[in-house]
């Protein structure tokens, strides 16, 4: 399990990294502002529905007690970004944020059941916590703005 979780963190990176490399290195033409504007938005969607895909993939594992935690946060990480890039107002992004709380205490749930049923460890239980109180406190900052 644990060489699964390295290879999605890679994958991860790796596209990260390409995705950076072509955001600093620019597509070397010159759209329009209109044309530009039009592809990120077809770009955030797009993102938007992989990760949407992904995210219940890999938790339906953890609940059936074959996944790996860090690859729901993965995976989780990859969808928060994705719904608040497409957000056009502070109200949907509140309500992205509050999904997301819901979703980080739904995995923290199903990690605790795990630990409880010698599934899981007792630190992934903490890492659930901790990061459930991460996305909690990213909600706060923003209603408190």
């Amino acid at each position: 399990m644990y060489k699964r979780g390295v290879r999605v963190a890679a994958m991860l990176a790796v596209l990260a990294a390409g995705a950076t490399w072509y955001c600093l290195s620019g597509p070397g033409r010159a759209w329009s502002a209109d044309a530009k504007e039009g592809r990120m938005q077809e770009l955030l969607k797009e993102r938007l529905g992989a990760a949407t895909e992904l995210y219940p993939t890999v938790l339906q594992g953890l609940v059936g007690g074959t996944g790996v935690l860090e690859e729901v946060h993965a995976a989780h990480q990859a969808l928060l970004p994705a719904r608040l890039d497409v957000c056009g107002t502070d109200d949907e992004r509140i309500a992205a944020l509050e999904r997301a709380v819901g979703e980080a205490k739904k995995q923290e749930d199903i990690v605790t059941r795990n630990v409880k049923q010698g599934i899981e460890k007792s630190v992934d239980a903490l890492k659930a916590k901790v990061y459930r109180l991460e996305t909690e406190i990213a909600l706060k900052r923003l209603t408190e703005k």
